[in-house]
């Protein structure tokens, strides 16, 4: 489960699914909610892969960062996964977290578009002082990367940098979703940039978020998309259920434009509770678009020879 532990971020990504009018209206998750919400994560999920990530807006900004770090790694034997998807601009937490030697934590660096150009000069800094710290403290980083329909595989080039001075490896590669009718004659210029990646050896992944733009693609693109090697198309595909800062819930991130009332996770006594309050039919098996089309692209994998 993706737990939003809150809704700061010093960033205005355009393609952000936090909506603007929710920013700064719940605030931070505190460590109480946390601890409620993951316990029944733990009693609703027997059998289901634990995952655990936190989220915001920028978590390592939270002020319940470190207490809610500090919980899930003394119960990591509870856990299957657990993953930072940060923008590292905390870089106060994210240095007290590398002092902790916690070896079992991923972080997700998101990206902007074309790496950290664009960004203010104090953030900027920010986010250098933190992949310093990480590299030194040999944490594993993935970069998250969103395409957005404009861009070649030029705009990508800042990544060798990245691998070459912050051993980043593997990508978490999705689609801008809000230009999908401008990606509609833009699939080989996506196939070129997964190639670039694919030749400067990195490990690309699907992201789930992102999927749902592989919609755009007839069956042979995407067999095409799946010949390249390394490409791991299962990346982001487990159910994702997004726990808000006040321990409500929804099935994933385009609901946070959802204006009526949300269930809280504690009041939901299975996972099929959920999808019965947003309204999904009894035939839907997934929680989201995303995760419905991860199988889709699953099942072309099994084809693709």
């Amino acid at each position: 489960m993706n737990y939003l532990i809150t809704t700061l971020c010093p960033k205005k990504c355009p393609y952000c699914f936090f909506p603007s009018q929710q920013k700064g209206t719940i605030s931070d998750m505190t460590l109480e909610t946390f601890i409620e919400c993951f316990e029944h994560q733990c009693k609703i999920s027997l059998g289901i892969r634990r995952r655990v990530a936190l989220l915001g807006g920028e978590p390592t900004v939270a002020k319940s960062f470190k207490d809610i770090v500090g919980f899930i790694t003394n119960n990591l034997f509870r856990v299957n996964n657990f993953l930072i998807f940060s923008n590292l601009s905390g870089v106060e937490n994210v240095k007290w977290l590398a002092q902790q030697c916690f070896e079992d934590i991923e972080f997700v660096m998101i990206w902007n578009s074309t790496g950290l150009s664009s960004y203010a000069h104090t953030l900027r800094k920010k986010v250098y002082d933190s992949l310093e710290i990480l590299k030194k403290a040999k944490i594993k980083i993935t970069a998250s990367i969103t395409m957005e329909y404009h861009q070649e595989v030029k705009d990508f080039e800042y990544l060798i940098d990245a691998k070459r001075n912050y051993n980043i490896s593997n990508i978490r590669f999705a689609l801008d979703t809000g230009s999908l009718p401008e990606f509609r004659t833009k699939s080989n210029t996506v196939f070129q940039v997964l190639r670039f990646l694919q030749d400067n050896e990195f490990s690309i992944g699907i992201d789930g978020c992102g999927s749902p733009a592989l919609n755009i693609f007839n069956q042979a693109q995407i067999k095409d998309m799946l010949k390249i090697n390394g490409i791991d198309i299962h990346c982001g595909g487990s159910a994702g259920i997004d726990i808000l800062p006040d321990g409500t819930c929804i099935p994933c991130m385009p609901y946070l434009s959802y204006t009526g009332q949300r269930p809280k996770l504690t009041d939901l006594k299975s996972l099929d509770d959920l999808k019965e309050f947003y309204g999904f039919t009894p035939r839907t098996k997934m929680l989201c678009p995303a995760h419905e089309n991860i199988a889709r692209l699953n099942m072309l994998s099994l084809k693709k020879d």
